[in-house]
């Protein structure tokens, strides 16, 4: 996996103060995770987004 060299990659660019690139990678970084993430719960992500916001949404208040 290379999130390690993502990482390495995002404090080279703090390092030379390249912002944009660094919110970039971040992005990224987030939807690379999500993407791992929804294809280990629903094996895909449209769907893990979906369930998730519907679930979300029809939950009974308390």
């Amino acid at each position: 996996m290379a999130v390690n060299a993502v990482i390495i990659s995002i404090f080279n660019d703090i390092i030379n103060y390249n912002v944009n690139k660094v919110i970039l990678k971040v992005i990224e970084f987030i939807n690379k995770m999500q993407k791992i993430l929804a294809v280990k719960v629903y094996k895909k992500p449209i769907d893990f987004c979906n369930n998730w916001y519907y679930t979300l949404i029809s939950k009974p208040v308390s």
